[in-house]
This record gives C-alpha cells, sequence and structure tokens, in this order.
C-alpha cells in the first residue's frame, strides 16, 4: 500500500516537473514554434484542407498566419490590392527564408488575387471560388484617429459582409475565421462600471462611445453574427479578438504595433500615458487563427463562437521597461503621465486621442473560454513578445 503511495506521489511530481519544463516562460523560441505547429496544429493538413484564402496577405498577422499554413503544406491563396507591389515581392522572399527555399525556387502552394475590402460581391465570389476556408483579416487600422470615421467604418463593414456573402455562392466552403478584436468587447462603458466587472465573450463595446477604430471593429463584427442569425449560412464562422499584437515580422514593414515600439525606442514619447493593454503575440495569434479553421475533435466544436485571444495584459511603461533593459544604450522613457496631461495633449496630437479613454481605469478581461475550450496551454514569453519586434 504504502509503496503504490510512493509511486502515485512520484508520478504526480514527474507530471508537475514536465508541466514546468513546458511551460512557455521556460521554452525556447524554437522549442514553443515545434509545439505549435507539430502539437496544436497536428489536425491541419492537405488531406482536410484544400485551400485557405487570406484576406490582406501582406499585413502583420496575416503574413504569419500564411507562413503557418505554408509550413503545414497547405495550398494558400492572398489577397492584395497590389499584386505587383513591392512590399508583396518582399514577403515572398520572406516567406521563402522562413521554409528554406532557395532564391530562385517559387513557392508552389502560394497565389496572389487582387481584390480591395469594397469591391463587389461577384469578384470576391470569384476570389472566394476553389477555398473550402477563409482566414479574413484585413481591415482599416488607422496609425491615429482619422478625422472622419468612416473611413475605418464602411471598409471594415463591408469587406466582412461581401466575404460572408460570397461565402455563400460557394458550396465548398466550410468555414470562415474573422479577426475582430478586444476592443469591439470592453470599450464605451461608463468608467464605474470597470472597477466589478470583468469582460468576457458575451460582452460588446458600447458604439455610441467609440473611436473610430474599435467603433469599425463592433459594427463590423456585430454585421456579421446579424448576417449569420439572418441567412443562417452552410458554412461556420468563428471570431477572433486579439489584444494589442506585438512580436517579430515575418518581413520588414510598417505596422502600428511596429511603431509604438520604434517610437518608445527613439523617445518619440517623453513620458508614457498610464494605460494597459492585453497583448497577444503574434506567433500565438497565428497559431490560433489557423487552428480555428477546423475543429481538432469532436471533442472541440469551435463553430459560430467568439473567443478572446491573448497571453496576458501589460501597462504600457512596463513594455517601457523590458524594452530599457534589454536596450540600454536607447534609454527608453519608462516614466508615465498624469492623465489629465495626456487628455489635454490628445487635443493638439490625434494620434493620443485614441488612448485618452483608456485613462483613469483597467480593463479587465477573461481569455478562460478559450483556453478551456481548446487544447493551447503554453504562450510566448512576453518579454520576448516584446523584445522580438
Amino acid at each position: 500500500m504504502d509503496s503504490n503511495n510512493n509511486n502515485n506521489n512520484e508520478n504526480e511530481e514527474n507530471e508537475k516537473e514536465n508541466e514546468k519544463e513546458l511551460n512557455g516562460d521556460n521554452m525556447t523560441d524554437k522549442e514553443i514554434e515545434d509545439y505549435q505547429l507539430n502539437t496544436l496544429l497536428s489536425h491541419i493538413s492537405p488531406d482536410k484542407i484544400n485551400k485557405v484564402l487570406i484576406t490582406g496577405i501582406t499585413g502583420y498577422l496575416a503574413s504569419h498566419c500564411a507562413l503557418k499554413l505554408l509550413q503545414k503544406n497547405i495550398n494558400v491563396r492572398g489577397t492584395a490590392r497590389n499584386p505587383k507591389s513591392l512590399k508583396l515581392e518582399i514577403l515572398k522572399e520572406s516567406l521563402k527564408e522562413h521554409l528554406g527555399l532557395c532564391e530562385n525556387e517559387d513557392i508552389s502552394n502560394l497565389e496572389i488575387v487582387s481584390i480591395s475590402l469594397d469591391d463587389s460581391i461577384e469578384k470576391w465570389n470569384k476570389v472566394i471560388n476553389g477555398c473550402d476556408y477563409v482566414l479574413h483579416i484585413a481591415s482599416p487600422f488607422p496609425s491615429e484617429s482619422p478625422k472622419d470615421e468612416n473611413e475605418c467604418i464602411i471598409p471594415a463593414k463591408n469587406g466582412v459582409l461581401n466575404v460572408l456573402e460570397a461565402g455563400l455562392l460557394n458550396e465548398e466552403l466550410k468555414r470562415i475565421v474573422i479577426t475582430s478584436s478586444s476592443r469591439a468587447v470592453c470599450e464605451g462603458y461608463p468608467k464605474d462600471v470597470y472597477a466589478n466587472k470583468i469582460f468576457n465573450e458575451e460582452d460588446f463595446s458600447m458604439i455610441d462611445n467609440l473611436e473610430p477604430y474599435p467603433k469599425s471593429k463592433t459594427i463590423a463584427e456585430q454585421s456579421a453574427w446579424e448576417f449569420i442569425e439572418e441567412k443562417t449560412p452552410h458554412y461556420s464562422v468563428v471570431v477572433i479578438l486579439p489584444g494589442f499584437i506585438l512580436g517579430p515580422v515575418v518581413f520588414k514593414a510598417n505596422s502600428t504595433s511596429v511603431e509604438v515600439i520604434r517610437n518608445l525606442l527613439t523617445r518619440a514619447f517623453p513620458a508614457l500615458p498610464k494605460v494597459k493593454f492585453d497583448i497577444s503575440d503574434v506567433r500565438d495569434l497565428s497559431c490560433a487563427h489557423v487552428y480555428c479553421l477546423v475543429d481538432p475533435s469532436e471533442d472541440i466544436q469551435l463553430s459560430n463562437q467568439r473567443f478572446l485571444v491573448y497571453n496576458d495584459a501589460l501597462f504600457l511603461s512596463e513594455i517601457a521597461k523590458i524594452l530599457d533593459n534589454e536596450f540600454e544604450d536607447y534609454n527608453v522613457p519608462t516614466k508615465e503621465l498624469y492623465d489629465w496631461v495626456v487628455k489635454l495633449a490628445s487635443y493638439f496630437d490625434a494620434s493620443l486621442r485614441g488612448i485618452k479613454d483608456f485613462l483613469g481605469i483597467v480593463i479587465n478581461t477573461s481569455n478562460e473560454k478559450f483556453l478551456s475550450t481548446t487544447n493551447f496551454k503554453y504562450f510566448y514569453n512576453l518579454n520576448r513578445s516584446v523584445v522580438d519586434m
């Protein structure tokens, strides 16, 4: 009896030790990459997926999704407004490098088509035709708040509805995964609400009180769910709700995330607003998008659900301190500004208008639904997410 108890205790200790060893904080980037490709995405294979359409393939997140699918030998069709752009050529070369291809080799399972979010349903029908899955990621993401909110709202809403509508014309289409935002979940509420509420996938942001970008994401996503309820399409939909996205780029190109890190390193901000964000590592997030294309098993059903996907939350000053510790020569600013100073400055600096609504509150969200529904266990360490930019 004592011997059995000792064996059980040893087994439990070994399991705990293995769990500790596999914790994302202790794993190398290569170990997490292998875990994602070979374990989390073991159900993603050419015998289950014919071709995936990725909208806005040159984007920060979309290019990572393309890389993961190509690493799994999946056929990819990517959309771009200009299929002959230099940006697209640089992306192709970077993808070849990541895939271990020679410079003169082509990526045989990658094709690019030209289309924009506002193009006709007929054109979107042709683009989707032949694809059994879609990752709809493309959406306007301005570096500063535009004067006319419709610059964000109209293309974001039209893009989602065009893809959903065109999907009805393609019987082989099985699922559309849509990238929304955590900002479509938890913004615009009276400040006293934030003291006691933990936001989750049941919540939507209050449209009347939003800046243009979160308003565009909220309206676009709500339009998608209204479409699904009204049309009951033959395909299913999954919505991913990321936080602020950090992590390495597939190729050198500007993005809002890259711009924030660059501004910190170049001391474009002498001091920082006291704001906190949910942080999603782009490698984890792209893995989540690809993961959600196909239900991994009968026990894990993802159809017509929305998921908050992020690693953890950090204040902007914490991000700055990580950079300052890693890059000491840059003397990154880490001091926080008084809220009233940021509010005053926002009247003169458009880039601060989207931040002022976060002042004086801490927004608490829960990613428990994603963690409990899927078999995700290990995420990239947030220090690496920041530094690897």
